[in-house]
């Protein structure tokens, strides 16, 4: 609808049940009671879908029997509460029940509303026609064929489209109910008097405590003037006022405005009716609020009808109503059983004249009371925006309740969401309501931006037909709304709201890879409190290249809460036809849906949680000339109407670089219009969107633009909008960064509101302090000083100790001075200082709370990722480098570029700062202890207990490191102590280990991280070395068919590494993890066949080694970056050259093995046809605006469930044997048993 003001919307009917069950039908609640007294007219507010309304509930007016002051009298309230007037009229009607004589009644009540009434009328019946009802024909061809019938099977949005023709047909005006009009039909049927008298209407108003005396009052006035109307000459209105010294003070307010409303132009004399004896309680109240509410310029309209009871009653006034009279100017009357009426109406006509015509008009009112008024309205807005927070919060609570997630408010933890659960099997488009949150987190868990296109499964269950719809009607919708489905965004905003601070930023990380919008400021759902969710902004960096003057290119790659952009900010006013976030999409990138829209699967009108919420996402140039802007930019988007949520959009727009705002056509004295105007005069530049125009881009002046969006090309638009976007952008203008946004005092802000998360900041912020007073490439030595070159040095002589021990006449000599140099070596490193920036470390570690630790830990890996970013830089240096190689005149040039590349890679390695470090400083300091015996001097805790702190970690879902990459070596002690830790914490549990070896770069850890939600680096310059090991947790359920508790995952240095990679280091690896995986992942990049060859041959040495010592582990082949995943010829094809390959290295390696195998599958359990898994492209287009290619997720889905296959067939192994085997597998390579012959 283009309307900004609150729709009216009037029911007429005859049945108080028919129209309450409409009225809650339309409102979504039970908001009308059937069983109220049918003369009362009530006005509720509400939302409908997404827009307020106000019902105005009249249930008797079509009833044919009610008087024509009845109708003049509840027209004009209808009016009153419709104020100014009411933009749809709804007739109930029915076909059996639609006679000659209710259509002249119709007739009658509608024209008492205007001439003009057809024009927003409709007609809604209620039942199925048994034959055509040519009265109710012609009653729908008055109202322009206007006609819905009402059914089980109707949808709100039938009739809210009518409405919605309805206004649009009358220029979104109200119908003006004029008074003469809604008076033709008087009290007293005087329609033929009041043409002929050319005398006066008096307005007149009986109040007072007593409703009996008032009423009978009223009586004798209108009887008498019935009988002898000429005899005065004037035509009387005569309304009651309620007692108001029962009502409350909105309910006063209300009904004295109805009243002086009612009395049009004005009230003549009010009637203020006491008892001819001492005054009661009641009256006294009743006399103050009537001077309270209406004030002193009530006082020379007032007459105090004094009532006597008995015909010898004197007129005389005791000292407390005197006292009252003259409170009101003194004119008074006494009335009793012989006074004449016509005595009381010359004294009110002495009374007009005195007050030469003058009447107490609503103006008078309002002008008297303007401050009570304005007090009124601010509580009568606090009142509707309780309403609708209320009618908001029950729609909340279903939603939850829909969702299962009613008990889970901030209580569902990452570690939940990250085990191996039932729905790790499925990857379904739908699913059942209650499984939607499960669904939805594991797709986004492997990067699938298809996430939100799953809907729920229909219910098909169908319901007996019932005879009267109003039975269902008159409910709260519950069960309509129920079949409705759950908005996707709902579902997204559900999740988020009752997720720990752990899985938001798990899920918002997830979020920004799928390359959609992210939250930026939430209302909480329930007290409307705004967040800024900072913390789920940390781990998340965006990469992007930028053409410089020279047009050269050059990178950036920021943690996005850093950056520093310009931003522009979306928002409407009213209800637009136009789809802001569509239009947004079309800036951003055409071909994917970054902010969902209204024309996105799935999408209703019936979301809930997304209201008042702003999104946020970046366009990153690729430095390219199609780049549709030639910087990094933010987009925020205000969903919802502006109108409504002054926070959001007096934030943003201050912070904003370019506004960009969408309107629909409004009223100068509209609201929005002010905010639009101010918006104009300010120095900022303003693009306004009108979807009711169709002008081009005329800049109106400087930074201020105008365009129309009716009838346009989407295309043509988005040129418009993006040209003059650019053109503002060009201009110096503000940048916006995110952290910015914690100086707004009135937005809540997590890291801060989250105690333990503050305080795992500052300690995070603390240590890092301590390590920003060292150069790194200049102390690192000194300040890990256990694992540096002594490590390495041990590590050596281990090997070579070892591979002593292997040979058949062990050198005693020798393997006992091994020994003693070992031992030194050791004793070294227990000598060697703590530094402070480890102490600190283990404190905080060991006195924090889990939930602390959590925090502390993860803000420390983010402040140390940020420290150390410093890869990009390294890469342009060599990137000059080789473009020199290709220049010969600039060979010369060429010798030193290289140089200082070598020297920067070795700096660059040296300030590589990260938590893994930290744990094998902790891990050396643990050996060495072990090893010498002896507590180490400085440390302040029991080396003991440091497993302990890495078991913990492993738990909380840490990677731990495995094989030191540095020293290339397992360190055996504490990796056997941290297991131990593990089954005292957890038990002794089963597990099945799951390893991946493939070349670098080739995606390894990005497929692991995708594939279990884990956390193994994969930055530029943060390439993995050595192997980690990571915990999966498997749920109860999965238990028994997994046969398995955990899945121990362990990622691989890249083979072939570049300046590290030897054969014998690659064999060494290949070999270990191999042998350590019930399960391996051969990852395969790209179809290089010298590539492919190469890893190959590396890989089935290792598994044939391990078949000669009787090991039996198997293996996935997962090609990656195939050209073609969905043809299944090539796919057939690739397996058959794989097969040919496999089998012809087998025949090769175990001739020179001595060994008897013919193919592959002699020496492991491979199957080609299921055991090779072909994967996409990871992107759907180019980086950095790509997101994932689904068809990489679905990929990811298969090899998951053939994991899980797998583990279900693997022998079973505990802990305690992980242990040992770890333990003696190492040494017996090291010992070189499994060497190639």
């Amino acid at each position: 609808m283009l309307f900004y003001a609150a729709v009216r919307i009037v029911l007429l009917g005859k049945s108080i049940s028919e129209n309450s069950g409409v009225g809650n039908f339309l409102l979504g609640r039970a908001a009308f009671d059937s069983e109220a007294p049918p003369d009362v007219v009530e006005r509720v507010g509400g939302r409908l879908k997404d827009r307020q309304v106000m019902v105005i509930n009249s249930p008797q007016l079509l009833q044919t029997n009610i008087s024509d002051h009845q109708i003049t009298q509840t027209v004009r309230e209808c009016v009153s509460l419709s104020h100014p007037g009411p933009h749809v009229i709804v007739l109930l009607l029915k076909h059996d029940q639609c006679s000659a004589e209710d259509h002249k009644c119709v007739e009658k009540v509608l024209k008492s509303f205007s001439e003009r009434v057809y024009q927003h009328t409709l007609v809604l019946t209620t039942q199925e026609p048994t034959e055509t009802n040519d009265i109710l024909h012609k009653i729908i061809r008055k109202c322009f064929y206007r006609n819905l019938s009402l059914q089980r099977s109707s949808s709100l949005d039938d009739l809210l489209q009518m409405f919605e023709d309805i206004v649009q047909k009358n220029d979104e005006q109200h119908l003006d109910c004029a008074e003469d009009e809604a008076s033709q039909y008087f009290t007293m049927e005087q329609q033929d008097t009041e043409r002929l008298s050319e005398g006066v209407k008096l307005n007149l108003v009986v109040c007072g405590s007593d409703g009996t005396l008032k009423s009978s009052i009223s009586e004798l006035i209108l009887q008498q003037t019935e009988r002898d109307m000429k005899l005065h000459g004037c035509l009387i209105s005569l309304v009651e006022l309620p007692a108001l010294s029962r009502l409350s003070v909105e309910e006063v307010m209300r009904q004295t405005l109805r009243c002086v409303s009612l009395c049009h132009p004005g009230v003549h004399v009010f009637l203020l009716i006491i008892p001819d004896a001492p005054l009661n309680n009641e009256d006294k109240a009743e006399m103050e609020e009537i001077q309270r509410i209406f004030s002193s310029r009530i006082n020379k309209h007032m007459m105090i009808l004094i009532m006597q009871n008995s015909k010898h009653q004197t007129e005389e006034l005791c000292e407390e109503t005197q006292s009252v009279i003259e409170s009101f100017e003194g004119r008074h009357h006494f009335f009793g059983p012989n006074t004449q009426v016509s005595t009381l109406m010359e004294n009110i006509e002495q009374m007009v004249e005195e007050n030469r015509g003058e009447f107490f008009s609503t103006e008078t009112f309002l002008e008297a009371q303007m401050k009570k008024l304005l007090q009124f309205e601010e509580m009568k807005k606090k009142i509707d925006l309780l309403e609708t927070n209320l009618l908001s919060q029950e729609r909340i609570q279903h939603l939850l309740q829909r969702l299962h997630l009613d008990r889970h408010h901030n209580k569902l933890r990452a570690a939940d969401v990250l085990q191996i659960t039932k729905h790790s099997l499925q990857s379904h488009e739908s699913c059942a309501e209650e499984e939607l949150i499960q669904t939805f987190i594991q797709k986004l868990l492997m990067m699938n931006y298809r996430a939100r296109c799953i809907h729920a499964k229909e219910n098909n269950d169908s319901f007996e037909d019932e005879s009267d719809i109003f039975k269902d009607l008159s409910l709260s919708n519950t069960g309509t709304s129920q079949s409705v489905q759950i908005h996707p965004m709902d579902v997204q905003m559900a999740l988020f709201h009752c997720a720990d601070g752990f899985l938001k930023q798990l899920m918002v990380t997830k979020l920004s890879q799928c390359q959609y919008a992210l939250p930026l400021l939430v209302p909480d759902p329930f007290t409307q409190q705004i967040e800024f969710p900072l913390w789920t902004f940390r781990q998340i960096n965006k990469s992007w290249k930028m053409r410089i003057t020279n047009n050269q290119i050059t990178s950036q790659t920021q943690p996005i809460y850093k950056a520093e952009t310009p931003m522009v900010f979306f928002f409407r006013f009213g209800s637009v036809s136009s789809s802001k976030s569509q239009l947004m999409n079309s800036l951003i990138n055409e071909k994917h849906n970054t902010f969902f829209h209204r024309n996105c699967p799935g999408s209703s009108r019936t979301r809930v949680l997304m209201d008042g919420v702003v999104e946020i996402a970046w366009f990153c140039p690729s430095g390219k000339n199609m780049d549709k802007f030639t910087d990094c930019v933010a987009f925020c988007n205000l969903h919802g109407d502006a109108g409504y949520h002054e926070k959001q959009l007096q934030i943003l727009t201050e912070m904003a670089s370019v506004n960009v705002v969408i309107l629909p056509k409004l009223q100068r004295n509209d609201k929005s219009m002010t905010e639009v105007e101010k918006l104009y005069k300010d120095s900022k530049p303003l693009i306004c969107l009108f979807t009711e125009d169709v002008s081009t881009l005329p800049e109106m002046q400087k930074g201020k633009y105008n365009i129309g969006l009716k009838d346009r090309n989407q295309s043509d638009v988005s040129k418009e909008l993006r040209r003059a976007i650019n053109d503002c952008l060009s201009e110096p203008s503000s940048t916006f960064r995110l952290e910015d946004m914690t100086k707004h005092s009135d937005i809540r802000v997590d890291e801060e509101d989250d105690d333990d998360c503050r305080r795992g900041r500052e300690a995070a912020q603390q240590m890092m302090s301590l390590l920003k007073k060292k150069d790194l490439i200049k102390n690192k030595e000194s300040i890990l000083p256990c694992q540096g070159k002594l490590w390495h040095q041990w590590s050596k002589k281990n090997k070579e100790l070892l591979k002593l021990r292997g040979e058949e006449q062990e050198n005693e000599k020798e393997t006992n001075k091994k020994k003693t140099e070992m031992n030194k070596i050791r004793e070294q490193q227990n000598k060697s200082d703590v530094s402070e920036i480890v102490k600190f470390f283990i404190t905080e570690i060991d006195s924090g709370d889990e939930h602390e630790m959590m925090f502390f830990l993860k803000w420390l890996t983010i402040l140390l990722d940020e420290q150390t970013s410093g890869g990009l830089k390294y890469n342009e240096k060599w990137a000059s480098a080789v473009k020199l190689k290709e220049k010969p005149d600039k060979y010369g040039q060429l010798r030193p570029k290289q140089n200082k590349h070598v020297k920067t890679s070795e700096d660059l390695q040296a300030a590589v700062f990260g938590l893994e470090h930290i744990m094998r400083e902790i891990g050396q300091i643990y050996e060495s202890c072990s090893s010498v015996k002896k507590q180490k001097k400085g440390l302040h805790f029991d080396f003991s207990s440091l497993p302990s702190i890495a078991a913990e970690m492993m738990i909380s879902g840490f990677p731990l490191e495995l094989m030191d990459g540095e020293a290339d070596h397992v360190p055996v002690i504490w990796i056997s102590a941290v297991l131990d830790e593990l089954i005292q914490k957890l038990g002794d549990q089963r597990v099945f280990v799951l390893s991946v070896l493939g070349v670098q770069s080739s995606g390894k850890s990005t497929m692991l991280n995708a594939m279990f939600g884990l956390q193994f680096a994969v930055s530029a310059g943060r390439c993995t070395k050595g192997a980690f090991m990571q915990l999966v947790r498997v749920s109860e359920e999965m238990k028994p068919q997994m046969n398995c508790d955990c899945i121990l995952v362990v990622d691989t240095e890249g083979l072939q590494l570049a300046g590290r990679s030897t054969r014998h280091h690659d064999n060494e690896l290949a070999t270990f993890v191999v042998g350590l995986g019930n399960l391996t992942l051969i990852n395969i990049f790209g179809e290089n066949p010298t590539e492919l060859q190469e890893i190959l041959q590396i890989v089935f040495q290792a598994f044939l080694r391990m078949k000669k010592v009787r090991l039996n582990p198997t293996c996935v082949f997962v090609h990656q970056n195939f050209s073609d995943v969905t043809a299944r010829e090539k796919n057939m094809e690739g397996r058959r050259r794989l097969k040919e390959k496999l089998d012809e290295m087998t025949k090769l390696v175990a001739k020179d093995e001595v060994y008897d195998a013919e193919c592959f599958s002699d020496v492991t359990g491979f199957d080609v046809q299921y055991d090779v898994k072909y994967f996409a492209q990871l992107w759907e287009g180019s980086p950095p605006m790509a997101p994932p290619n689904p068809n990489y997720c679905n990929n990811l889905q298969e090899l998951k469930e053939t994991i899980i296959t797998h583990a279900s067939k693997s022998h079973r192994m505990m802990l305690t044997d992980l242990k040992d085997y770890i333990k003696n597998f190492w040494e017996d390579i090291l010992k070189e048993l499994f060497a190639p012959s």
